[in-house]
């Protein structure tokens, strides 16, 4: 079972496993807690209880995609949440943007990284193109303050008179 570092590396390699074999390729998902193996570890042994501190009461996820025919196995085991994000949003039909160093021609220039969009699992599984929807804004009403002010300026540029734009005299 290799085991893969990056979640980027995870997600172009099962990328490629279900783009060549979608029928017959699993994604699986696991999560555990390294507190709940360490238990079960040490039950066949009585010792006293150990207080645990918080940095070993680890959960973790593990993703795993198999494809039974070619014998490929693609394993990623994580807890940090960032990756266990980018892993869900690549399940699902937009995918995710991978970072990728592309170089120039310039022998001066550096690498440059540039984020290249990558489809999500779910479009090769069901092989069709999803495509985002636009919604249009909505027009939005016009507050009654805005009416009043419309109102009120309408009045004056036709002489009709209003109670509010009329002066008090005073008394002399």
């Amino acid at each position: 079972m290799p085991l893969v570092k990056s979640a980027d590396v995870f997600i172009e390699r099962s990328l490629h496993l279900l783009e060549t074999n979608p029928a017959s390729t699993r994604i699986s998902i696991t999560y555990g807690s390294e507190s709940k193996r360490q238990s079960k570890k040490k039950q066949h042994k009585i010792t006293k209880p150990e207080t645990t501190s918080s940095s070993e009461n680890k959960s973790f996820v593990s993703f795993k995609t198999y494809d039974p025919i070619s014998g490929q196995l693609h394993k990623l085991k994580t807890h940090k949440t960032k990756e266990l994000s980018k892993l869900l949003t690549a399940l699902g039909p937009h995918g995710v943007s991978i970072p990728k160093p592309i170089k120039k021609a310039d022998t001066q220039q550096k690498e440059t990284i540039e984020q290249v969009p990558i489809k999500g699992f779910s479009t090769i599984l069901t092989n069709t193109e999803i495509q985002e929807e636009l919604t249009p804004e909505p027009e939005r009403p016009k507050s009654s303050d805005q009416q009043s002010n419309n109102s009120a300026s309408a009045s004056t540029t036709t002489g009709g008179g209003s109670k509010k734009n009329k002066k008090k005299k005073g008394k002399r």
